[in-house]
């Protein structure tokens, strides 16, 4: 379109695409064999990578690294385990 301008993409969000690239695979992997659902593990991947993207977005202080993002790929996984015992604690109330 003429005359319209694109945003420029800043050197972190290039950087960031480049490790979601290599790194997505890799988080998944990570996930699925803690917690052996490959459906959560899409999920827990997809929630890392997100609060990933909002660090970068939001220019955190801090690396994202792959590292960092398996940290808290394992914090979700951990914080679906106690929200499904709390869960399963409830129901058994019932």
């Amino acid at each position: 379109m003429p005359g319209a301008q694109s945003s420029p993409v800043s050197a972190s969000a290039v950087e960031f695409r480049a490790l979601c690239t290599t790194a997505i695979p890799e988080v998944y992997k990570f996930v699925c064999r803690r917690c052996g659902d490959p459906d959560l593990a899409k999920d827990l991947t997809a929630e890392a990578f997100l609060a990933a993207a909002r660090r970068v977005r939001d220019g955190e202080p801090g690396e994202v690294t792959v590292a960092w993002i398996k940290t808290v790929a394992r914090n979700k996984l951990l914080e679906h385990w106690r929200r499904s015992e709390r869960e399963q604690r409830r129901l058994r109330l019932l």
